[in-house]
């Protein structure tokens, strides 16, 4: 366990910076590409059929959005337990419960799930003030996603490191956690699928994430969960576990979630959502309020359009008039009643969900495919010494060869830079440890087809293995 005296979320700015500033070819750049990623939701079909009157609504979205997240919420948790059941019923035994009644939960939506977060964290150092009067810890699982870190700081906690483990899949155990628990800790995050590792707890180690969900609660200490990449799991035969599956009790427990990372364009129409502990509604409303005032309309009904559509993707049943119900909440503005069977005919005339259905699976399968190719490559290069993903997501960790390259991360990111003009994010964004001999860096897959990423990649190998020998007396020193 370690603190940092500068965040991690500086360092990620930074690297984005120095890169742009440099006008180089990207190897991570999360934006999906126009000409391979089609829109899932076109946005002026949607403003046509509800004809919205835009205005201000509630300022954190639980009224507009909370029927959906809670009807989405619920058949991911239905789905989830049949699932499991079926395919492994002694894990299930051991860890499922009778469940939370997420009807009863708080719901809240924000600027995706960093403007999520920084209403949620704000709201929960608010509520237990009397309980830490100097600056809270937050544990933070790293290596992970750093704008985490940067909301800690600036609502005035102090970020602390659980360093995970490759051989755990770089996620955390029961044992680490409780280690990294004390009486100053007011909350952890915890990614999975994890950013930039790409892994998830698996029926094998569920009881895991079962064991993590008890000793938060027990220890009253918020355990947040972000599934942003809950619907990216390329094999078929694998879910995502669903966090309100392994307790009773909502006390101290959230689920973040938002749509840019599977959704093509989705990241810049910024939203997300919490679903929790329903202690939090009053202050997360407060602070939704102060930080954005009220949410944004059109992306709102868009991002609504997605949620029902996700809902109708799992349950498999036709679309009708009562799923449109679900969206009779003045989402088309502030005490606008929707005619729900006009709704529907527009949706159902204009094949909204069939396009939605079809590019979803287009986006997904070139994913995949691009995940396949692109891991398969770097496991060939001799720069590489680890590549870790879970044939999950669009993002990839990898490790550089020590025998090619003994520097730390922040120095493979400049030459990868200065000499193969490329931008990479390095490990040490995502919390890894300043090392010689332990440069990880991450990459994603969307932004360009396979074959100009593999290219990239190529370029990069090749710089290396010039560099390792022009470096010779170097890389003998590092190896020893």
């Amino acid at each position: 366990m370690q603190y940092l005296s500068n965040d991690m979320y500086t360092r990620l700015i930074d690297a984005f910076t120095i890169a742009a500033y440099q006008q180089c070819d990207y190897l991570d750049l999360v934006n999906f590409n126009r000409d391979i990623y089609g829109e899932v939701i076109n946005s002026g079909i949607v403003e046509d059929i509800f004809k919205p009157s835009y205005g201000y609504g509630a300022p954190d979205g639980s009224y507009e959005l909370g029927k959906l997240v809670k009807a989405l919420e619920t058949e991911r948790v239905r789905q989830y337990n049949e699932w499991l059941s079926k395919n492994y019923p002694s894990v299930a035994s051991s860890v499922l419960t009778k469940g939370v009644d997420l009807e009863t939960l708080a719901v809240g939506s924000g600027m995706g799930t960093t403007g999520v977060m920084g209403s949620l964290l704000k709201s929960i150092f608010d509520m237990e003030r009397p309980r830490f009067p100097g600056r809270p810890d937050v544990v933070l699982c790293v290596p992970n996603y750093s704008v985490y870190d940067g909301i800690v700081n600036a609502h005035g906690g102090k970020s602390k490191y659980l360093l995970t483990k490759p051989e755990n899949d770089f996620l955390p155990t029961v044992e680490e956690v409780a280690a990294a628990i004390d009486e100053n800790t007011i909350a952890l995050v915890l990614t999975y699928p994890n950013n930039p590792a790409q892994s998830t707890y698996e029926p094998e180690n569920l009881q895991t994430l079962a064991d993590i969900v008890k000793t938060c609660q027990e220890k009253k200490v918020y355990l947040i969960v972000d599934n942003i990449y809950q619907e990216t799991i390329w094999d078929e035969e694998m879910l995502n576990p669903e966090i309100f599956c392994l307790t009773d009790s909502p006390d101290y427990l959230f689920k973040v979630f938002g749509a840019s990372k599977d959704r093509p364009f989705f990241s810049g129409l910024r939203m997300g959502y919490m679903i929790g502990d329903p202690r939090i509604k009053q202050a997360y409303q407060y602070y939704a309020s102060l930080f954005n005032n009220t949410h944004n309309n059109h992306t709102s009904l868009v991002f609504a359009m997605d949620l029902l559509f996700r809902k109708k993707m799992l349950d498999q049943t036709p679309l009708v008039a009562d799923d449109i119900a679900l969206m009779d909440t003045f989402l088309a503005g502030w005490n606008v009643k929707m005619d729900v069977q006009k709704v529907l005919d527009g949706i159902l005339d204009n094949g909204l969900f069939e396009h939605y259905k079809r590019m979803v699976h287009h986006s997904n399968k070139v994913q995949a495919d691009s995940m396949s190719k692109i891991v398969t490559a770097m496991q060939q290069l001799p720069l590489i010494s680890e590549v870790v993903n879970g044939n999950i997501g669009n993002v990839i960790f990898a490790k550089a060869n020590p025998a090619l390259f003994g520097g730390s991360c922040d120095v493979l990111f400049r030459e990868t830079l200065n000499g193969a003009r490329l931008g990479i994010l390095p490990g040490n964004v995502f919390g890894m440890p300043q090392e010689n001999g332990q440069a990880w860096f991450r990459i994603t897959t969307i932004h360009e087809p396979a074959e100009v990423i593999i290219n990239r990649l190529e370029i990069m190998n090749d710089h290396f293995l010039r560099y390792a020998e022009s470096n010779v007396a170097v890389m003998e020193t590092n190896l020893q």
